[in-house]
């Protein structure tokens, strides 16, 4: 039996495990947003990135949506966009003239960010560094305050 638990000690601290750094990287993404232009995630590089995973259909989505508006109203440093999941095109565009929502809205049809983020309820609030590195998640409503403060003490 201890041979056993040696040979498996042995085996995990010999496998390949991605750097810290690799893994902090958030995973790239090029998507048309509903105004017809793409936004690439990498090509953001040197910004901060607040990307908020929502849907029409969830309540929480709804009250943080003027959240995510005033901060990128306020913060024009940031660069605020929301995935929304599932929806159609329609009614994402009539969800995002209801709340007057001017940031840009992309689509995740296929659900490919949805998967590479691990987002596994909504809302999902991620903010990336200029560097490309997550540094903040947040589930549930947005708390504006937070992200910012986190955003602060990554720099």
């Amino acid at each position: 039996m201890k041979i056993c638990w040696l040979l498996l000690l042995l085996c995990v601290a010999c496998s390949a495990s991605p750097s810290v750094d690799e893994s902090l990287l958030a995973p790239d993404f090029s998507e048309q947003t509903l105004d017809e232009t793409t936004v690439t995630l990498s090509k953001l590089r040197g910004q901060w990135v607040v990307l908020n995973f929502w849907a029409t259909w969830c309540i929480p989505c709804k009250i943080e949506m003027p959240l995510l508006q005033a901060l990128a109203t306020e913060h024009p440093e940031l660069v605020v966009i929301g995935m929304n999941v599932r929806d159609s095109e329609l009614d994402t565009q009539a969800f995002v003239n209801e709340l007057s929502v001017t940031f840009p809205i992309v689509i995740d049809l296929e659900d490919s960010t949805l998967l590479d983020y691990q987002v596994v309820g909504l809302p999902q609030t991620v903010l990336i560094n200029p560097r490309g590195e997550i540094v903040y998640r947040t589930f549930g409503e947005l708390d504006n305050e937070a992200l910012l403060a986190a955003m602060v003490m990554s720099q």
